[in-house]
């Protein structure tokens, strides 16, 4: 399955991305809290079901998980 999720710098930017051009709209408040940061940093996976149609899977990848051994040192 082809990766969707890209690195931007603003809402401005993300309809310049992949097939967000055909998008309506999104919400752009923060979504990622200090604890969810915490479960992904250990390794675990979130699901996000806030569109109402998908699940949307997002774990670190195993050199994400590298760097965060290698750099933070994360506690539960």
């Amino acid at each position: 399955m082809k990766n969707e999720i890209y690195m931007i710098q603003s809402a401005d930017e993300a309809f310049k991305v992949g097939d967000a051009r055909m998008m309506s709209g999104f919400n752009d408040d923060p979504t990622i809290t200090k604890d969810m940061l915490i479960h992904l940093l250990m390794g675990l996976p979130l699901v996000d079901l806030s569109d109402g149609e998908f699940i949307h899977w997002l774990q670190l990848d195993p050199s994400a998980l590298e760097y965060v051994s290698a750099h933070l040192k994360i506690s539960q």
